[in-house]
């Protein structure tokens, strides 16, 4: 299925009608990965009986960019003509040895044999036998001219190119720790893309691109003909695919079309490297691949566009979100510990919009389609247009171009991690199928929960600007609400679910929290600010499922209304005592809180203890519903008269609701004790505002004037 949806999402590429420069930027890699080669750029000039090898000459230059707080960066950009220099670089193999094949003479030259070429070695020293440079040289062009089929050169001509290349390379200095990288291009001037013109083309023409000015022609120019520099480009995947299998006639695997096929195999795109011996039969050898998956050549061709454009707009989930899905869920202090340390590996993310059906587009959808997709290479939202960042709801940087948002599309999201260098990839979830509409409503969602997090976490604290930002970061990604309510292990299947409008299961979530909360209870009250970090997440996320299940799910029956804390807190501190009823458990423990908190305080004003830990969770015991009846509601009165506290009448009335409905619902609280303690410590740390959180004032936060 993966392969057939890259298949899917190259043919319109393919056909949409674009430039020839325009492809060459989506299906090489000179203007981004592999942009740095041409800081030293070795041109070989070639007809046919002469040679020239130009000065080592540079196609770009170097930008100074801030990198943080008074801090900068020396990053290279190159030359819009270097994609007449088209290459992909290879993302797994010896870097050093000629990889895949190559359409034109565009070859990446790597730290190492740069020095070599230069008659250096690896520490920047002097090579005692230059001769040893020339070698170097020769043995590189003549391994990459196997794989090279336009590249007609003879070894006698490659020893004489290298003795040249030799003397210009040793003129290049390079500093102690720098690490220089290269390119070389043969320019031959018949049969090929390049050719010589009397004058330069302009800049970013989309057909023509400028190579230099001509040696062996004083006064003219090479250019490349960029139609014929893509025309090169696809002989050469092909024969990439044919290295591990051809079948002279057969079936697609995708389209069904009878015709010549090749294997999978593809340097495009790490996930169809052929790494591994153990999935294949032992009677396939290595070069039947062609067993499992064969593609036609306009099959194979999709395959690589869409896989080579894949590749570009993977990219790597948040750092902060990578590490919250290594940490444990229900281990608070391991949690914590696991936030300081390192994340474990990185994990990659990529989404891509495909049409519901697989239909042959005409000239407007497939335009319609690639502007659309290079919306999202670009990653830029357009004015007056409605494009939406996903990032939200992906946790990675990803545009939902206006062009795609319709239903008549579906979005794929794909995450993994592994070394895509090295050919190592672990798939983590493959989400497919997802309604653009669903998705734009879990972004609106989760901006809305960003936008709530705050009102909760000012209510709770004085809130800094880093804190608000870090709230504002974290609360409005959706995969990080998921982990910490499910832990990492479900995360995936939960996310793929949300993506699919399923009904979520709420009992391992508030399971978690609750855990969470009592083991940080037991260094209470060191733990208040984790404790109040824990009830944030608590009610953000209860807010999230909340808006969820009334906006996105499809199965609503059983939905209840569900009072929000700025309600609940109201009824219990400002209604009528004999008009507060509690309509569930989290209610119950809600009220409870609250009315411990405004004893607490005090308590704290009287006795200058902690009423908790003094009087409630004493030894170190658990805090639970049945301790929190015991050695905190019933005991208050005994308490307050004990040390002549003024509390007053409206108080113990406002208790005595709580105290009745923990009576009725005695046995519901048992049953449902991880919603009742998550309640209770909400309601605990929202009962006052954080300017009076410990004050004096709390005490007269009921204004009557009969107390006991």
């Amino acid at each position: 299925m993966l392969i057939e949806n890259v298949v899917r999402l190259g043919k319109p590429l393919l056909k949409g009608g674009l430039t020839p420069r325009e492809v060459l930027e989506q299906v090489s890699d000179v203007l981004e990965e592999g942009k740095n080669f041409f800081q030293n750029v070795i041109l070989v000039e070639l007809d046919e009986t002469r040679f020239a090898v130009h000065p080592v000459s540079r196609w770009g230059e170097f930008r100074e960019l801030p990198a943080g707080k008074n801090k900068t960066r020396s990053e290279f950009f190159p030359d819009k003509k270097v994609l007449g220099a088209n290459f992909v670089v290879p993302r797994a193999g010896n870097p050093l040895k000629a990889q895949g094949w190559y359409g034109i003479a565009s070859y990446p030259i790597y730290t190492k044999t740069l020095l070599q070429f230069s008659g250096k070695t690896e520490a920047g020293e002097e090579l005692e036998d230059q001769q040893e440079s020339i070698a170097s040289i020769a043995a590189f062009i003549k391994e990459r001219k196997r794989k090279t089929s336009s590249l007609n050169l003879t070894d006698e001509l490659i020893d004489e190119i290298s003795k040249e290349i030799s003397k210009k390379t040793r003129e290049l200095e390079f500093e102690k720790k720098e690490r220089p990288y290269g390119l070389l291009l043969i320019a031959q001037l018949k049969d090929s893309p390049f050719q010589i013109a009397d004058k330069p083309v302009m800049l970013g023409d989309s057909y023509f691109s400028n190579v230099g000015g001509s040696l062996l022609y004083p006064g003219r120019y090479i250019v490349a003909d960029l139609a014929k520099v893509l025309d090169s480009f696809w002989p050469a995947k092909i024969a990439e695919g044919a290295e591990k299998g051809r079948i002279e006639t057969g079936q697609c695997f995708v389209c069904k079309q009878n015709d010549e096929l090749v294997s999978a195999y593809c340097k495009s795109w790490p996930w169809f490297l052929h790494t591994w011996d153990c999935p294949n039969p032992l009677s396939w050898g290595k070069n039947e691949m062609t067993n499992g998956i064969a593609l036609c050549q306009d099959c194979y061709k999709a395959l690589s566009y869409g896989a080579t454009v894949l590749t570009k707009i993977t990219t790597e989930l948040d750092y902060h979100l990578t590490k919250e899905i290594f940490t444990p869920v229900s281990n608070a202090k391991g949690k914590e510990d696991a936030k300081k340390g390192q994340a474990k590996e990185r994990i990659y993310g990529s989404a891509y919009a495909l049409p519901i059906l697989d239909l042959e587009f005409n000239q407007e959808e497939r335009e319609y389609f690639v502007e659309g997709f290079q919306l999202m290479l670009s990653n830029k939202t357009r004015e007056n247009r409605l494009d939406t960042h996903l990032k939200a709801i992906a946790g990675f940087e990803y545009i939902l171009p206006a062009e795609f948002s319709k239903d008549d599309y579906r979005l794929n999201i794909t995450y993994f991690s592994g070394d895509p260098n090295r050919g190592d990839i672990h798939v983590r979830a493959i989400i497919e199928d997802v309604v653009p509409s669903t998705a734009i409503k879990l972004e609106k969602i989760s901006r809305a929960v960003q936008q709530y997090a705050i009102d909760v976490a000012q209510n709770m604290m004085e809130l800094s600007e880093d804190n608000r930002n870090r709230i504002l970061r974290i609360y409005g990604s959706l995969p990080y609400l998921l982990v910490n309510a499910f832990g990492s292990p479900y995360l995936w299947t939960t996310l793929d679910s949300i993506m699919h409008n399923a009904r979520i299961s709420t009992g391992r979530f508030v399971k978690n929290s609750s855990v969470r909360m009592n083991q940080l209870a037991h260094s209470w009250p060191n733990s208040l600010s984790s404790l109040r970090d824990e009830v944030l997440f608590y009610l953000s996320f209860k807010y999230f499922l909340k808006l969820y299940q009334e906006q996105v799910a499809i199965e609503k029956e059983g939905m209840e209304a569900v009072k929000d804390w700025q309600e609940l807190r109201t009824m219990i501190r400002e209604m009528p005592p004999e008009n507060i009823v509690f309509a569930d458990v989290e209610e119950i423990g809600f009220g409870a809180g609250v009315l411990t908190r405004i004893f607490a305080a005090q308590y704290y004003n009287v006795a200058g203890r902690d009423f908790l830990k003094h009087r409630v969770m004493t030894f170190g015991s658990d805090l639970t519903p049945r301790v929190i009846w015991k050695r905190a509601l019933i005991k208050m009165r005994e308490y307050a008269t004990r040390l002549d506290m003024r509390v007053t009448n409206d108080f113990w009335q406002r208790l005595s609701m709580v105290l009745l409905a923990f009576e009725d619902k005695s046995v519901d609280i048992e049953k449902s004790r991880d919603s009742f303690m998550a309640m209770f410590w909400s309601g605990y740390n929202l009962a006052l505002p954080p300017q009076e959180q410990e004050s004096a004032e709390a005490a007269e936060i009921f204004e009557e004037s009969e107390v006991s």
